[in-house]
């Protein structure tokens, strides 16, 4: 499925958008729909999606809950890198290779169109019926520290999550597997003046790093280096509150983007 070096990416969370991956990985290439049994998708005490192991019970059949669907990425070395820095590997989460069912996007057999692709709003043409995908090992990055659902996902995630179930309903993700899943912690966007705000931090969030690697190069780097460093310094020697309010005076905006 690609070079020694490219790894393959089962994507679940707010990089099923399709833009947002593009920014923050350029040379990853978007190949397919990739399906994870046994596991279960939630927002965990961060805010953020995650997916745990489910319980297995002999007598039950799985359900919508017991799998995660997701996009599928091919990522060079250096996406990976900046992969793993967007997700805080490995503070946030950890990375972990795990077979994964896949479609390949326009293969001639097991495509996204053999789990029924999803036109308009979600899920109204009912229930999709699953193909059998083939078996491939992919890189699925998960948080073990805050492996518990139920928690509130952060205002500006909502706006990219929104983003991603869009294009994975065009890509052929199941309208149930959104609506039976996604949404019991996803709702749709509100309007007005604040939903505006939020969405404009989710836009510079969606640049990742990598955007602010390339400001940084551009011009003023070093004053900005300097900057952070004796920010980290006033963190370490003050706290975490009153660090981080000191380096958000010494540089300007620096923590509209965090």
């Amino acid at each position: 499925m690609g070079t020694t070096d490219n790894k393959i990416y089962f994507a679940y969370g707010s990089n099923l958008w399709l833009d947002q991956m593009a920014r923050r990985c350029p040379s990853s290439a978007y190949i397919g729909l990739g399906r994870l049994r046994n596991y279960k998708w939630f927002i965990n005490a961060r805010g953020y999606a995650n997916v745990a192991r489910s319980p297995t019970f002999l007598d039950e059949p799985p359900s919508e809950a017991d799998e995660v669907w997701g996009l599928v990425y091919r990522l060079t070395p250096e996406d990976e890198k900046m992969l793993d820095l967007n997700e805080g590997v490995p503070y946030a989460y950890e990375k972990r290779v795990i077979a994964v069912e896949f479609w390949g996007k326009g293969a001639g057999h097991g495509t996204a169109d053999d789990v029924g692709r999803t036109k308009g709003k979600e899920g109204k043409e009912g229930k999709e019926e699953k193909g059998k995908g083939e078996e491939v090992e992919m890189l699925v990055y998960i948080d073990f520290k805050r492996d518990q659902g139920g928690y509130k996902p952060r205002e500006e995630y909502i706006v990219r999550m929104n983003r991603g179930i869009e294009d994975a309903l065009r890509e052929g993700v199941p309208g149930g597997y959104v609506r039976e899943v996604l949404r019991g912690y996803i709702p749709e966007e509100g309007e007005g003046e604040k939903a505006e705000e939020v969405k404009r931090l989710a836009e510079r969030q969606a640049g990742g790093l990598g955007m602010r690697v390339r400001l940084f190069r551009r011009g003023g780097g070093r004053l900005r280096l300097r900057r952070w460093v004796r920010g980290l310094i006033c963190v370490l020697k003050l706290g975490v509150v009153e660090g981080i309010l000191v380096t958000c005076l010494m540089l300007p905006g620096a923590c509209a983007t965090a």
